[in-house]
């Protein structure tokens, strides 16, 4: 029964917005008006309820990743410090000692294969 009207009419209540609702409401009336506005109510406590917990699953979830991804870079710092390690053992016997490259150089991968192969991975084909 509520009615939207701009006219300012002695009849009528403010609302919410702008329905207005009569300013006498029957027993039947009010109690629908009741009713609506729990079940509104409900509806807007499940969604911002629904809203927390994708929330809190999105934060778990990059939680678990941020996990993942700190362990592969402490193993990827562990398997540099292997190779770096294995460059300056080989160093001294190398026998491209004038193309010794320094870490910046560590790119060609040819010199790469070479210390790899020699130190780390000696009995691979």
């Amino acid at each position: 029964f509520p009615r939207r009207s701009s006219n300012s009419n002695s009849l009528f209540s403010e609302g919410v917005g702008s329905v207005r609702f009569p300013a006498k409401l029957s027993p039947e009336i009010s109690c629908t008006v009741t009713k609506r506005r729990e079940k509104n109510r409900d509806a807007a406590r499940k969604s911002r309820r629904k809203q927390t917990e994708r929330a809190d699953e999105l934060h778990e979830s990059i939680e678990q990743s941020n996990s993942a991804l700190q362990k592969e870079i402490a193993k990827l710092k562990k398997d540099l410090r292997l190779y770096e390690t294995a460059l300056e053992r080989h160093k001294p016997h190398c026998r491209l000692k004038d193309a010794a490259p320094s870490p910046a150089d560590l790119k060609t991968s040819s010199i790469i294969k070479h210390v790899l192969h020699q130190h780390v991975f000696p009995n691979f084909a």
